[in-house]
């Protein structure tokens, strides 16, 4: 039973953690790859001494020729990017900018200091790393 559970975990985190990177990032990319392999196979049946290494260069190397195949070109993986991030923010604006300021409280009643200084022999700091003690 705990088995299955983990498995359930293991498998819905991989899959949230999935559509966020496929969502969010220019993974969404590579599930264009079925087109590159169609239309690289296209191009290799009109020229078969046309080899993958050609087929990349000419499609991602140079720049962008508007021929007569320009549309299917566009869909390739990398070609062109679409996704779409929205970036949410919280913004918080003051009525006015003397509320952000910091006023010192000035005050001849308060003309004290809080500040203690304790200063602590070197024989109290060092007996916490010496042996325990029978009283």
């Amino acid at each position: 039973m705990i088995s299955y559970i983990c498995y359930i975990k293991k498998f819905f985190s991989i899959f949230l953690l999935s559509v966020y990177l496929i969502s969010s990032t220019e993974l969404n990319q590579f599930m264009k790859f079925p087109l590159f392999v169609k239309h690289f196979i296209e191009h290799k049946s009109k020229d078969a001494q046309l080899t993958l290494a050609e087929f990349i260069e000419m499609h991602y190397a140079n720049a962008d020729v508007k021929d007569a195949d320009y549309d299917e070109d566009m869909k390739l993986p990398f070609k062109t990017h679409n996704t779409c991030v929205g970036i949410t923010s919280i913004s918080f604006i003051p009525n006015s900018f003397e509320d952000l300021l910091v006023k010192p409280i000035l005050s001849e009643e308060n003309s004290y200091s809080n500040y203690q200084e304790k200063f602590l022999t070197y024989s109290v700091l060092s007996s916490i790393w010496q042996p325990p003690k029978n009283c």
